[in-house]
């Protein structure tokens, strides 16, 4: 099993600056805290291959930001783009 800790990210993804993978880590935790998943959840990817992952953090975020539900989901919807993007270049 792999695990990946969100706010390592800016060291995993070379697709984007540091200060974007800080944005898109913190964009992360609050989706997946907002669905009630907490640190250590199994992310199950299939494709080729099967593959379980756990996603790790430890940073806690002010959620203020997000109140607005259509930003909310924007902002969710492009996080899954970014963690996917960081997935697949660790397990590659």
């Amino acid at each position: 099993m792999t695990i990946f800790t969100l706010e390592e990210l800016k060291n995993t993804v070379t697709l984007f600056s540091p200060l974007q993978a800080d944005f898109w880590s913190e964009n992360s935790i609050v989706a997946f805290e907002h669905n009630n998943h907490k640190t250590g959840c199994i992310l199950n990817v299939s494709g080729d291959q099967t593959e379980d992952i756990e996603i790790q953090w430890s940073s806690a975020v002010v959620k203020n930001g997000y109140k607005e539900e259509n930003k909310f989901i924007e902002k969710v919807l492009r996080q899954f783009h970014f963690s996917f993007a960081g997935i697949i270049q660790t397990i590659m």
